[in-house]
């Protein structure tokens, strides 16, 4: 064992060249290496890139650079659906922070490659002014149809009474669709 730890590694790196580079993505301080991804990127190694991007977002999707480059290189990858979690993650925590513009951006990029993710019911209604206001009424009929999704987590009456409201003027049909649902699920 004592021989074995006394290996001069810069002995068989001169004599056999320095190992693949990792696919570890942190720095030697554990700090998340955004660089070496992008250098994997560049070099035109997107399974790496994903794979490496991939490991971060699962330990922490709070890092706006770390998840919109996972998004892009996944959409790229063609593997979208693998980072919709990560995004819709992201959008709730841009609301958190406040950040209502990037918040509606990435919900429509996200929108128009994962259309199945949904965010809830009340961090849609949430969104839904300013979706009115940066992306017109078609993207609000959208925002209503995804609130509306029966499969969609966090539905309660009152929502429903509120998505109902909204829908009233703009999609009447979604609006009576909800209100019926939200006055089931208040008889229950």
């Amino acid at each position: 064992a004592k021989l074995a730890r006394s290996v001069d590694w810069r002995f068989l790196e001169e004599r056999f060249g320095a190992p693949p580079e990792a696919l570890a993505s942190r720095s030697p301080g554990g700090r998340f290496d955004i660089e070496k991804v992008r250098r994997a990127h560049a070099k035109g190694d997107l399974e790496t890139a994903f794979q490496m991007l991939r490991a971060e977002t699962r330990r922490s999707a709070r890092n706006r650079d770390v998840v919109l480059l996972f998004w892009e290189i996944a959409v790229e990858h063609d593997q979208a659906e693998s980072a919709a979690p990560v995004m819709l993650q992201l959008i709730r925590e841009e609301l958190r922070r406040g950040a209502l513009d990037a918040a509606i951006s990435q919900w429509r990029r996200l929108g128009e490659r994962v259309p199945s993710a949904i965010l809830e019911p009340a961090v849609l209604l949430k969104l839904l002014p300013l979706i009115r206001s940066k992306l017109g009424d078609d993207a609000v009929v959208l925002a209503l149809h995804q609130a509306a999704d029966p499969s969609g987590q966090g539905f309660t009456p009152e929502i429903g009474a509120e998505i109902a409201r909204e829908a009233a003027a703009i999609e009447p049909e979604i609006a009576v669709k909800v209100a019926t649902r939200a006055l089931a699920a208040k008889a229950i």
